[in-house]
């Protein structure tokens, strides 16, 4: 009886993890700034950027930096999507948390949010 609860066990743990073996706390600034390059850059860079938010180093334009959509969040929140006004935006839920504007980007939502999602939660 004792073998098959350690093989059950064992075999939990195998499979813990997405279907790659890599885990949403694997992303790295440099994932999320190819992110923010692909879908960002064309409103979000330079020094015209729109609401301010030049994202040419996004990850020390959004980490712990107050939103202007809610002064009330931050942009990222490390660790806590919740708290993560960028998270909302992203979303289509910036109403729902206080803020204002479109949703980001304005072309349209995005199809995969995993990597913001990872970057966020890391």
């Amino acid at each position: 009886m004792r073998y098959v609860i350690w093989t059950v066990a064992l075999l939990g743990m195998v499979g813990c993890g997405d279907k790659d073996g890599e885990s949403a706390s694997e992303v790295t600034g440099a994932d999320f700034q190819a992110f923010v390059d692909d879908n960002c850059a064309g409103c979000h860079t330079g020094g015209g950027a729109n609401g301010g938010l030049a994202m040419d180093d996004a990850v020390g334009a959004t980490v712990d930096v107050a939103s202007a959509g809610n002064e009330a969040m931050v942009l990222v929140s490390p660790g806590s999507l919740e708290d993560s006004y960028l998270w909302a935006k992203l979303n289509d839920t910036q109403s729902d948390v206080g803020g204002v504007g479109d949703v980001m980007p304005t072309t349209g939502s995005l199809a995969d949010l995993s990597v913001v999602e990872g970057w966020i939660l890391a």
